[in-house]
């Protein structure tokens, strides 16, 4: 009688799938017989290898309602690694804010990192690199957006001490010569272009030492009360 009992007590834990029918080329419905509906990606529903006439129990329902928010999850993080390198905050962040489970997005960063889908290190060549090719940035500016990519200081340190001196003083004087002749052409006075290229060249993030070296460079006038 006692096992009797155990063994409807169990059968009463299970419902079994009454339909299985696809939504969109994504996703698939699972109809149970109690009524709830499972929507499932199709990966989830083969790996599992769901039919009509299954018997789901709990832990089961339950496990694949798990498995399907991590299927997800990884497809979200991979798109938007496909649109453009992130860096491993940036990406938590992204996920964070589509209110995916912090523990499952946890878990899909650690994976990555050890697939090397995500590295820091190479996403911090990569971001200052392109940033010093297209937007001529000094090393103070590249550092602020690095933090606010939250890169740890040790790959920061690194990352910006290997940049060449010589292309990093080049390229402030590129861009000098582009705002003298801008101030040139608005017929600015010249004892206002001093201060005007050397709080422009500070805002692009470069070194003050090196602003007072393209500025030099320039043969102003005034420039030996820097």
């Amino acid at each position: 009688m006692k096992n009797q009992h155990k063994s409807k007590k169990r059968n009463q834990n299970k419902v079994i799938i009454e339909q299985i029918r696809s939504k969109d080329g994504e996703t698939i419905i699972v109809e149970l017989e109690d009524k709830r509906k499972l929507y499932l990606s199709i990966e989830v529903v083969l790996k599992n290898g769901l039919r009509k006439g299954d018997n789901l129990d709990e832990d089961l329902f339950n496990y694949l309602i798990r498995e399907n928010q991590k299927y997800f999850v990884r497809k979200k993080a991979l798109d938007l690694l496909a649109r453009r390198a992130h860096s491993t905050f940036e990406l938590k962040i992204k996920l964070m804010q589509r209110k995916y489970e912090r523990e499952l997005i946890e878990e899909l960063l650690r994976e990555l990192t050890t697939k090397n889908f995500l590295n820091d290190k190479d996403f911090a060549l990569q971001y200052v690199n392109e940033r010093i090719l297209l937007r001529k940035s000094g090393k103070q500016k590249l550092k602020a957006e690095l933090i606010k990519k939250g890169i740890h200081q040790e790959i920061i340190t690194e990352v910006i001490s290997n940049l060449d001196i010589a292309e990093d003083f080049e390229n402030a004087l590129l861009l000098a010569q582009k705002k003298m002749k801008s101030l040139l052409n608005r017929n600015t006075e010249k004892k206002k272009m001093t201060p005007k290229i050397i709080s422009f060249l500070l805002t692009k993030g470069y070194e003050y030492e090196t602003v007072k070296m393209v500025v030099k460079r320039l043969n102003f006038p005034d420039d030996e009360d820097l």
